[in-house]
């Protein structure tokens, strides 16, 4: 499971993700995750797909892709929309890039 949540990680860095924290102190990044990982751990799909944002980008706590696609895929396993949107876009990316490897062989 985490080698895929790795996958997952690295191909959300390839992605245009919003930003969620842009021109906030490093002290009020390092209060939202807290919160965010408070309402994750509760639950909230929500809060999993920010809390594997800030993950992702390194806002407020240390970058780490493999705890970034954890919480993506809790968030869309919930039917949270932007992260099931994101796993369908690096499904997707996986599947193009693994055709292209395919058609490379062949020649």
């Amino acid at each position: 499971m985490k080698e895929n949540a790795r996958e997952i990680g690295n191909s959300a860095e390839t992605l245009n993700l919003p930003k969620q924290h842009t021109k906030r102190t490093k002290q009020d990044l390092v209060d939202a995750v807290k919160q965010y990982r408070h309402d994750a751990e509760q639950g909230n799909a929500e809060a999993q797909y920010l809390l594997g944002c800030c993950y992702q980008f390194g806002d407020g706590i240390a970058k780490n892709k493999v705890e970034a696609g954890i919480w993506f895929r809790k968030s869309a396993k919930q039917g949270y929309g932007q992260a099931q949107e994101l796993l369908k876009v690096i499904k997707d990316k996986k599947l193009r890039k693994s055709i292209n490897d395919l058609d490379l062989i062949r020649k």
